[in-house]
């Protein structure tokens, strides 16, 4: 996925690339265009369902630079963006369709000026900060996702002691949903002259 010249502006396209049987790759066939109703587009990640994602600008977009993904056969769908959004990339997309990116978001009380970027990630048509999903006291503000596998980990860039540094995402493991199990479930007979059946209740989680 890449961007070509297509007609007056720069167009994201896909190219698509067979292997023969011998293991040679077949060359590619003619760019086959993400948007038909942008001004331009990028594309920035692909997953292997040619999903692609990138970034945009049309005339029904308040702002340059907006977010979009792109299901494989489907028209491109701009992204959700919180107020005081300036611009934005959605930068890679994983299999189950999560994409990660940035935001470039002006301050409260700014009427003008870009803003600050922050790292974004969108997961069932919600846009969500990044930073909002690590500890208050880490010392990091996040600024750019770029990578997203389909594990769910996370590679971008971000501040930490002033410096830019580089960081990674590994997601928590859910956690365990309460419940009991009861054992024996069957087998067990009690009677109406007080005759008794044992049986054992275990917590599946603390």
């Amino acid at each position: 996925v890449c961007s070509s010249d297509l007609h007056s502006g720069d167009q994201a396209v896909v190219w698509s690339i067979g292997l023969a049987e011998d293991g040679t790759l077949i060359p590619p066939g003619a760019p086959v265009p993400v948007l038909t109703s942008a001004t331009w587009s990028y594309g920035l990640g692909i997953n292997n369902a040619m999903d692609v994602s990138g970034n945009m600008e049309s005339e029904s977009v308040v702002f340059s630079n907006a977010p979009f993904v792109a299901i494989a056969g489907q028209e491109a769908e701009l992204l959700p963006t919180p107020r005081r959004t300036t611009s934005g990339a959605a930068r890679d997309i994983n299999d189950a369709g999560i994409a990660v990116g940035s935001l470039n978001i002006r301050d409260p009380g700014y009427k003008t000026g870009p803003g600050h970027e922050y790292a974004y990630l969108w997961k069932d048509g919600e846009a969500i900060d990044l930073n909002t999903q690590i500890s208050d006291d880490s010392g990091w503000q996040l600024n750019r996702a770029g990578v997203i596998s389909n594990e769910g980990l996370i590679g971008g860039y971000g501040q930490f002691d002033v410096d830019i540094r580089g960081f990674q995402l590994i997601p928590n493991e859910p956690p365990t949903s309460p419940g009991i199990t009861v054992s024996p479930t069957s087998g067990l007979v009690t009677t109406e002259s007080g005759g008794t059946a044992s049986f054992d209740v275990v917590l599946d989680s603390e």
